[in-house]
């Protein structure tokens, strides 16, 4: 079995039905064993969502060592501490690619430099440094605004800094358009092409942060709402 351990993220997918194939994002409870989890319920639009029992979903977990996923059923619902649980049962463990991690809307300042080769092919010496607004961001890259226009396959070297981490990091761009809202500026979607282990689990580690924040306010506003909705 994985090392699975409580506090661990997962998402919850459904496989046929109401938005077949979304991932809805939760985390381990509690380990039962070592195919029983307690899980908390995930919550979609301010509301906890109940999924039928004994139906068939997909489960990714993600785990220190990596992304694990299995089928598997929910057996029933509990509550604990006034939160809604689910108890699944799983059944053979999959280890797929750490790179297939979730994408987070963030706003997070970072700046960058075009690389571009002198006349003797060597980096460019002193390039200029440009400012963009990170939007998103994954282990695998990230979408940004800025005012530099740039263009498709250019390469760029981003210094990020989130957590007290900063992380230098080269990205071939994807695409590059004008922003719909705002004049002037251009969004570009960047993959990482030189990213090696420690940083791109330094930003997996960043973004499930965010994920579990993103989570925890949902179900804060959740119980908030059923309160005020009580007579």
């Amino acid at each position: 079995m994985p090392q699975i351990e409580l506090g661990d993220k997962l998402t919850v997918s459904t496989l046929a039905g109401f938005r077949a194939n979304h991932s809805y994002p939760s985390r381990v409870g509690e380990v039962l064993g070592e195919h029983q989890f307690l899980v908390e319920a995930p919550i979609f639009k301010d509301q906890v969502m109940e999924f039928p029992i004994n139906k068939e979903y997909v489960f990714v977990f993600y785990t220190q060592s990596g992304l694990i996923k299995a089928n598997g059923i929910i057996t029933e619902y509990l509550t604990q501490e006034k939160v809604t649980m689910m108890k699944i049962r799983v059944g053979e463990f999959e280890q797929i690619q750490r790179r297939e991690c979730y994408r987070v809307n963030v706003t997070l300042p970072f700046t960058y430099t075009i690389i571009k080769a002198s006349k003797d092919g060597e980096a460019e010496d002193d390039p200029p440094v440009f400012r963009g607004i990170v939007k998103n961001i994954s282990g695998k890259g990230i979408c940004f605004t800025t005012d530099e226009q740039l263009y498709v396959n250019q390469r760029i070297s981003c210094r990020l800094s989130f957590d007290n981490t900063s992380l230098t990091v080269e990205g071939l761009v994807l695409s590059s358009e004008s922003s719909r809202n705002s004049s002037g500026l251009f969004t570009c979607r960047l993959a990482f092409i030189s990213i090696d282990n420690r940083q791109q689990d330094e930003i997996i580690r960043y973004v499930m942060k965010i994920e579990r924040g993103i989570i925890f306010g949902k179900r804060i506003r959740s119980e908030e709402r059923k309160k005020r909705e009580r007579p």
